[in-house]
């Protein structure tokens, strides 16, 4: 999760680092978030950013297999 906008740390290399973990078969997402920086400040983004969050420690730390977000993710398609 990365703001589009984040000037002291580029997008870009989350959109690498998401390339590099597709290619590798590592189950990931990545969300870029529009008009944030380095931060995220608009409640909606807000809300999105910390449900994503709460679904990833539910289902990778603590098991729960119906978690939200524990659905595969959407392949990238070239």
């Amino acid at each position: 999760m990365h703001g589009q906008d984040d000037e002291p740390v580029d997008p870009r290399q989350s959109v690498e680092l998401f390339t590099y973990l597709q290619l590798n078969g590592v189950p990931s997402r990545l969300v870029l978030y529009p008009g944030e920086g380095h931060g995220i400040n608009k409640p909606s983004h807000m809300l999105d950013y910390q449900t994503r969050e709460l679904g990833w420690f539910d289902h990778y730390l603590l098991g729960e297999a119906g978690a939200p977000g524990a659905e595969p993710p959407t392949p990238v398609v070239d």
